[in-house]
């Protein structure tokens, strides 16, 4: 089992270095088009929402009687509109 959550924790590290990343990204990208309120990318908010699935395995692992202990503040990935998902060669 430490084994197991060891590795949750370095994916939790990685994806939260790719959904730092991604958001740098997306804010530069709407820096260049002038957009100041532009959407996060589908690749954000997807990397986001793994981002969270891998908090809540992690929580798992960690909690007693396999009852969900949160060891982390949770923040909620960014949602977009169905009509704004980005570039199509995003």
């Amino acid at each position: 089992m430490q084994d197991l959550e060891g590795d949750m924790l370095r994916a939790v590290a990685a994806l939260s270095g790719a959904v730092d990343f991604l958001h740098r990204y997306d804010r530069l990208q709407a820096a260049l088009r002038i957009e100041a309120g532009a959407s996060p990318s589908a690749l954000t908010t997807t990397a986001e929402d793994g981002l969270a699935a891998a908090h809540r395995v992690l929580d798992t692992l960690r909690s007693p009687n396999g009852r969900p202990v949160r060891t982390e503040p949770f923040i909620p990935a960014q949602r977009t509109s169905r009509d704004r998902l980005g570039d199509p060669g995003e």
